[in-house]
């Protein structure tokens, strides 16, 4: 998947989203979130991958019951598992790589490309009145959260053996894919009206269906159906009521 056609779908994924969320939340006060983070998981020294301190944006839009949000993540989500040896964790548990057997090495490294997420939201505390009313207090400080909605990322680029890297490089194919999102966001007031400080952590779930890895003499390798989950953390505004 080319870059041009990430950027395209961007756009309309994000008008979808947005478009969506505003119009199914009528008379509620509508919040714009903007936040800037990184994932949460364990992969093998084998996969290669950014080196950014912070790999994803997050822009979201929420009222009432129900939300949406658009994110941009910069090829910083677990890697799919090799057949037949260990691949990259899926697991959010600090130092698990260390316990992988040596076995899991596999005779090739692994790049990927950029991703879009589109999601829609619920967030269960104001999904009646009853509920509304007697966790109104909390719920201007706390935020839990549910979604679900897709993944699209582009192709990895596959390489040939260098000195320098003995190794082949083979691209991760890109595609897109069902997402299950979970989490929650703390808000702090600022002092300022309509403007909040934002925390929020999110867990993320992909059921990632045919992955190819795609090698620089154009063979394939056929790695299946995973899933893959991870945890990502953001920090943020939020600018509304």
């Amino acid at each position: 998947m080319s870059k041009l056609v990430l950027r395209t779908l961007t756009r309309a994924l994000a008008s979808a989203v947005l478009a969506l969320t505003v119009s199914a939340t009528p008379g509620e006060a509508q919040v714009l979130s903007v936040g800037v983070g990184s994932s949460l998981y364990d992969s093998d020294g084998f996969c290669l991958g950014t080196e950014a301190a912070l790999s994803g944006l997050r822009v979201g839009v929420s009222g009432g019951a129900i939300g949406g949000s658009i994110a941009y993540n910069n090829e910083d989500w677990p890697w799919p598992r090799p057949p037949g040896g260990g691949g990259g964790s899926a697991l959010v548990v600090p130092g698990f790589a260390g316990s992988l057997q040596a076995g899991s090495q596999q005779n090739f490294f692994m790049t990927r490309g950029e991703a879009i997420q589109g999601v829609f939201e619920v967030y269960p505390l104001g999904l009646s009145e009853n509920l509304r009313e007697n966790f109104a207090t909390v719920r201007r400080y706390v935020t839990p959260f549910v979604g679900v909605g897709v993944m699209i990322a582009s192709d990895g680029d596959p390489a040939a053996a260098t000195q320098a890297r003995p190794l082949p490089t083979y691209g991760v194919k890109g595609g897109t894919d069902f997402l299950v999102t979970y989490g929650g966001a703390v808000h702090l007031p600022t002092g300022r009206a309509g403007l909040r400080l934002m925390v929020q952590v999110r867990g993320n779930t992909l059921f990632a269906r045919g992955i190819e890895l795609i090698g620089p003499a154009g063979d394939r390798i056929d790695a299946g159906n995973q899933t893959l989950t991870w945890g990502e953390w953001l920090v943020g505004i939020n600018i509304g009521t």
